[in-house]
């Protein structure tokens, strides 16, 4: 059974006034438990507003969100539920840090669920440990750590609450370089540990393609496209026609095999695009 389920939802903003919008329009999707999804558009293709329907934070204008088979909106007044089970990382957590410390900071959510003290305490260490913040630093205020610890603190509060959808709305946003590779590193090894579903939102198509089981792409609202991400990126035809591109190494790969050199042009990384040039001039 699928973990989410997305039955033709549809969701205008502003409805009935002449700002109306609609901003999704007949999506349906599922994502099935452990998956590691990657979920891509252009800007303004629905993204945001997709996961914020996800997690309960906007209801549907039509259609349905299913968590575990039940519709979440079933209970209205039992939504705030449905947040501790999809927890969701917004874009720029660290400007949501409001605590004297990082310790209560990551505590948030798990006192929130009304857990006692031994569990709250044990969750927020392992959640701390997870996104490779220091134990020392746990009775620091949030605001004297670094930009990226701070992204990392942000993650942890949510982590703590141990969600079994975890969805990530571009985490490495703003990141340098190591800071990106770092945070994504512990973000694929919490989802191998924990084995519960990631959903990431990223605008780095070389970043979805190292860690993502499968991909949804989104366009004008609608869903444009979800299969593995080797089905995916090897559209690229497809995917620019949108605004989207394909991974450089790929798009290398694909030039090579028009130039009619023997290379698997669906290769995604950088380590898969050397074996592939590797084995073809040991070919020759």
């Amino acid at each position: 059974m699928a973990v989410i389920k997305a039955e033709k939802i549809k969701f205008v903003y502003g409805a009935g006034t002449s700002f109306e919008k609609t901003a999704l329009d007949d999506v349906s999707f599922e994502i099935e438990e452990g998956e590691f999804v990657g979920l891509i558009g252009h800007t303004g293709s629905g993204k945001s507003t997709l996961v914020q329907l996800l997690n309960g934070l906007s209801k549907p204008t039509e259609g349905k969100v299913y968590l575990n088979g039940k519709d979440i909106w079933e209970k209205p007044k039992k939504i705030r539920n449905v947040r501790f089970k999809v927890g969701m990382v917004f874009q720029y957590p660290e400007y949501q840090l409001f605590e004297e410390t990082v310790y209560k900071d990551i505590a948030f959510g798990p006192k929130n669920m009304g857990l006692d003290e031994e569990e709250i305490d044990k969750r927020v260490r392992s959640a701390a440990q997870f996104t490779g913040l220091r134990e020392d630093q746990l009775d620091s205020s949030p605001f004297e750590l670094s930009g990226g610890e701070k992204r990392r603190a942000a993650i942890a509060g949510v982590i703590a609450m141990d969600p079994d959808v975890l969805i990530l709305d571009e985490p490495t946003a703003g990141l340098d370089p190591l800071g990106r590779e770092a945070l994504l590193t512990q973000i694929v090894d919490y989802h191998k540990v924990r084995k519960n579903t990631v959903l990431l939102v990223s605008h780095s198509m070389e970043d979805i393609a190292k860690i993502a089981d499968r991909i949804l792409v989104m366009s004008k609202g609608r869903k444009y496209m979800f299969d593995t991400t080797e089905r995916v990126f090897s559209e690229g035809a497809e995917l620019e026609k949108i605004g989207l591109k394909v991974p450089q190494i790929t798009k290398i790969m694909m030039l090579l095999k028009e130039n009619g050199v023997n290379v698997n042009p669906a290769a995604l990384t950088l380590e898969q695009g050397f074996h592939e040039v590797l084995n073809c001039l040991s070919g020759i």
